[in-house]
């Protein structure tokens, strides 16, 4: 956003003129819109580039002459407390800046001009960048060291050489006790954990990788979860803004952003089949998505399946059984949710309202912003405007669960699914039972509440056990079929039909 409106103050100051081209320069740019950055201007013409951080080192842009530095730089940072990433803008380190100042005059002589003072630099810069084990979530790296067989997580990794804080190792443990990777009584891996420990990707990537293969929907969680590794192919360039939003809304599925996606990359896959390569990038054109991101999704998708395959959890000779419920929507948003539990978020709807008619009266159309999302950390919260879901009025079920919330001038979800009430009953914690008749109780600190009978909750721990209980088996017989078990069809069943 700094950088669109750096371009627009620059096109309305400066006087309509042949003499120079303004370029912006960020991450989010199509590769369309990179490209021109690179293309060489006619003598006569000054090039403007308007660019993030990613200029300091990761490119050379021919003929810079001169470098205009702002000083700051804007950089996720991970707060242990309520476990939440935040984007800031801080001053970026000595080093940064000099990396910076060594853009000006590669080709020729130039300059670097400086918009901060000595004293700013001296006093509140750091002269590196804050260590990434320090500002980025730890359960990744606490589940790795613990399946090497370390007792003591914390102890371990306090002999860092920058060890990170008690809190962030509290929080990412915690967070693998939440999503089941580690016993909340005896601190040891589970089997689910083992598994998962196995499997080199981030620990969401794993668990749902592991629950597309049990559940026999692996393709299309493939797809979901290259594209969480990566990015979304669709991009957003900044003069067609309102087209590219549009484009994408056209692959609406699911009531969910990833599925959103999944919907476009399988088209593209049977273009490519059906017409050609020429024909699929035609269709990424016409509708704004990247072909290099497809084509790596593509890729990571062989390397995430070759993964489960070196751990029994994939066998290309019964390719077709891993797909057998590849189309049944409720079980794909619950998928996608045991891999990012606890990101949930209740959905409130608005009263209903209603309007008179000659034959009595009907239920108004709810209002997408009449619609209220809550969280247990921060309360309400609000939908990112590049969600699909942004506009939706119409919800089927009372949950939502998000990829990452990152908090501005508000605290924004992003890449939202809609999730069924069987999908935060099997994968949203430990359910406790009230047998005198008040409910039930998912995960931690009762803010997830069902009114539903005690025989529910019974039955639903009772089949989270026997699961656990075959993926211990699956450990010491890595051919044994999960999938096929009565275990596993008595839960599809129950998130197909969402318990009606």
């Amino acid at each position: 956003m700094e950088i669109k409106r750096c371009v627009e103050a620059l096109q309305n100051t400066l006087p309509p003129s042949g003499s120079y081209e303004i370029l912006p320069l960020h991450a989010n740019l199509s590769p369309q819109e990179q490209t021109r950055v690179f293309k060489q201007v006619p003598a006569d013409v000054r090039k403007i580039v308007v660019s993030t951080n990613v200029a300091e080192t990761s490119i050379t842009i021919e003929g810079v002459v001169h470098v205009i530095d702002s000083g700051r730089v804007k950089e996720t940072q991970y707060e242990a407390i309520n476990n939440m990433m935040h984007l800031v803008e801080t001053w970026a380190s000595r080093a940064s800046c000099k990396q910076r100042r060594g853009r000006a005059g590669r080709t020729r002589p130039g300059k670097c001009f400086k918009l901060f003072t000595r004293e700013t630099e001296a006093k509140k810069m750091n002269a590196q960048q804050v260590p990434e084990l320090l500002r980025t979530p730890l359960e990744q790296l606490c589940l790795q060291v613990k399946s090497m067989g370390e007792q003591d997580v914390k102890m371990f990794l306090r002999k860092a050489i920058d060890p990170p804080s008690v809190q962030a190792l509290d929080s990412a443990i915690a967070t693998l006790r939440a999503v089941d990777a580690i016993d909340a009584d005896r601190g040891e891996l589970t089997p689910l954990g083992k598994h998962m420990a196995s499997i080199p990707a981030d620990l969401r990537i794993s668990k749902m990788l592991l629950f597309g293969s049990i559940f026999r929907c692996l393709d299309p969680v493939l797809t979901v979860a290259a594209t969480m590794s990566l990015k979304s192919p669709f991009t957003s360039p900044m003069e067609r803004r309102e087209e590219a939003k549009q484009a994408r809304e056209r692959f609406m599925y699911g009531k969910s952003d990833w599925l959103t996606d999944m919907r476009a990359f399988d088209q593209w896959q049977q273009i490519i089949k059906a017409k050609g390569m020429r024909e699929a990038r035609r269709f990424c054109e016409e509708n704004f998505l990247s072909f290099p991101t497809m084509t790596e999704i593509q890729s990571l998708k062989r390397q995430y399946l070759d993964a489960l395959q070196d751990i029994g959890f994939y066998q290309r000779s019964r390719k077709e059984e891993y797909d057998a419920n590849s189309g049944n929507v409720n079980l794909l948003k619950s998928v996608i949710f045991g891999g990012l539990n606890p990101n949930l978020a209740k959905i409130r709807l608005p009263d209903a309202k209603f309007d008179k008619v000659l034959s009595g009266t009907v239920e108004r159309e709810k209002e997408a912003r009449e619609i209220k999302f809550h969280i247990k950390a921060d309360g309400r919260v609000f939908l990112h405007p590049s969600s699909t879901l942004f506009s939706n009025n119409n919800y089927n079920a009372s949950f939502l669960t998000y990829f990452s919330r990152m908090t501005t001038t508000k605290t924004f979800l992003r890449d939202g699914t809609e999730v069924p009430s069987y999908a935060v009953l099997f994968f949203g914690g430990h359910v406790d039972v009230d047998h005198l008749g008040r409910g039930l109780t998912v995960g931690d600190g009762g803010w997830i509440k069902f009114r539903a009978w005690a025989r529910i909750g019974v039955l639903v721990n009772q089949l989270k056990r026997l699961l656990q209980t075959e993926l211990e088996e699956k450990i010491e017989n890595p051919s044994e079929d999960v999938s096929s078990s009565g275990v596993v069809q008595a839960m599809v069943a129950l998130i197909t039909n969402d318990g009606v």
